[in-house]
């Protein structure tokens, strides 16, 4: 009778220990009305690759302040994320999302900084982070097809290589492939509108004595707005700079000392083709991009406001077929 009711007794408390409750820790989570659209869309973004997130699981608390030191833009502590109000109003909404999603790497994904580079020498990961390897800016393109490829690679550090490493353009086209649309010679500040069609393939050409300036030169076109441009400029020190939109936030390549570029007559040209845009320096091709804009056929030269550069030569062509 004693092992029996030993048994039921035992039978009984295994039966409430199957029944009981298993507690989980839920931590806070306090998200601004302003990064709660990029936070959804991070949380989409993981689902889509069966990684089902509770952002409850880790704690989450995200909050402006007007500057942080060092001129960061935002910065991941303990749950934690500080964003600089400045940096955020500067800030398209590509690359507020970039931001958001560079600081949930760290916070949630808990990955570090990758300074690490693909063939044609872009970042490989938008996780790259200080100390930057000398030289290289933190100024990444994460627009078009590019975009696709940082968030596979930020859920997933195997994802391959991407083939828009190995595109490019050569510079050399079959002859009676370009048809001229305007030249102008010696030529100080321009602004022109070009009657171009909305589908139409055509190339900018700018040649370029910058006479010393320490202020940038190049071209610009695209919106009517400064923010709404593809912007190509350069300046005597050889730092080499593509805009979407001419503010810091927006540049998309940028290489300080550019080997292509010479002490002081350059061409610089861009190609549009299809929904591509190709950069060359001096007849070699630098950059590809497939950047969207306003189109609203404004072109312009970008001068020194202080003494113009000299573009020797402006140059529109439209593109025919082969």
């Amino acid at each position: 009778m004693g092992k029996l009711f030993q048994l039921s007794l035992l039978t009984l408390l295994l039966c409430v220990a199957c029944t009981k409750e298993e507690t989980v820790t839920k931590f806070d989570v306090n998200i601004p009305p302003a990064v709660q659209p990029y936070i959804d869309l991070f949380l989409s973004e993981a689902a889509a690759r069966d990684r089902a997130i509770d952002l409850s699981d880790f704690g989450l608390d995200i909050t402006f302040q007007q500057d942080l030191e060092g001129d960061l833009a935002a910065y991941c502590s303990q749950g934690e994320i500080v964003i600089s109000q400045q940096s955020w109003d500067a800030r398209s909404d590509n690359k507020r999302e970039a931001m958001i999603f560079h600081e949930l790497g760290h916070c949630i994904l808990h990955r570090e900084h990758l300074n690490a580079f693909l063939p044609n020498d872009e970042w490989f990961s938008i996780m790259r982070g200080d100390p930057l390897p000398a030289g290289r800016t933190s100024s990444i393109n994460y627009s078009g097809v590019r975009r696709q490829y940082y968030i596979d690679e930020l859920f997933n550090t195997r994802t391959p290589e991407p083939s828009w490493v190995h595109l490019r353009e050569e510079y050399a086209l079959p002859e009676g492939s370009r048809d001229t649309v305007l030249h102008r010679s010696n030529s100080g500040g321009f602004t022109h509108s070009l009657s171009l069609p909305d589908s139409g393939d055509f190339e900018i050409e700018v040649l370029i004595d910058i006479q010393n300036s320490s202020t940038d030169v190049g071209l610009a076109w695209g919106g009517d707005q400064i923010q709404d441009e593809i912007v190509v400029h350069y300046n005597a020190d050889k730092t080499f700079v593509i805009n979407a939109g001419l503010a810091d936030q927006s540049i998309i390549f940028q290489r300080d000392d550019f080997a292509l570029l010479e002490d002081t007559i350059n061409l610089i040209s861009m190609r549009k083709r299809n929904d591509k845009y190709y950069i060359f320096v001096n007849h070699k091709f630098v950059y590809w991009m497939d950047v969207k804009i306003p189109y609203v056929n404004r072109f312009r030269v970008l001068s020194t406001f202080t003494g113009p550069a000299n573009f020797k030569e402006i140059l529109v062509y439209t593109l025919l077929p082969n």
